[in-house]
């Protein structure tokens, strides 16, 4: 989580994380490389058998990825109340805080054996060599070089 705060404000030229976690952050950072690796998804979670009343003016989640559940329902028109959670997300459904929630899905198992399914996928993540900007201009052949080396394995 805090690898893009110090690649953004220069304490570190390069970083690794996962592409979720830099949407959610929003800094302006360099996306240098795909790697293709921790690839899972941000998907919607709810009690089995449950679905979206989309016809509903206003909906609760819970998730830790507020940003990513602010953004993905205002493309659905829908308001939200979001719920900010960091553990035991998958409760918030079950025990009425939330109508569902929004949180990183790689196979469902840990949702199912909360009694919740996985719905719609918000978006798919993986791991990205990312860069501060200045450090990409001020170096960008020693960057461009290591890219090429990660991108040929």
């Amino acid at each position: 989580q805090d690898v893009p705060t110090y690649v953004m404000y220069g304490a570190a030229d390069l970083g690794v994380v996962g592409l979720d976690v830099l949407e959610e952050k929003e800094y302006d950072l360099v996306k240098l490389l795909d790697l293709k690796i921790g690839k899972c998804k941000v998907a919607i979670g709810l009690r089995a058998g449950d679905a979206i009343d989309w016809s509903k003016s206003k909906i609760t989640v819970a998730t830790k990825h507020t940003a990513i559940t602010k953004r993905f329902f205002e493309s659905k028109a829908m308001a939200v109340d979001i719920v900010k959670l960091y553990g035991s997300i998958e409760l918030a459904p079950l025990v009425g805080l939330a109508d569902c929630i929004v949180d990183i899905v790689e196979t469902g198992e840990t949702m199912k054996q909360n009694g919740l399914e996985v719905g719609e996928t918000i978006m798919e993540s993986s791991v990205f060599l990312i860069s501060n900007k200045n450090s990409y201009y001020n170096k960008k052949t020693q960057i461009l070089d290591l890219r090429e080396q990660l991108a040929i394995t």
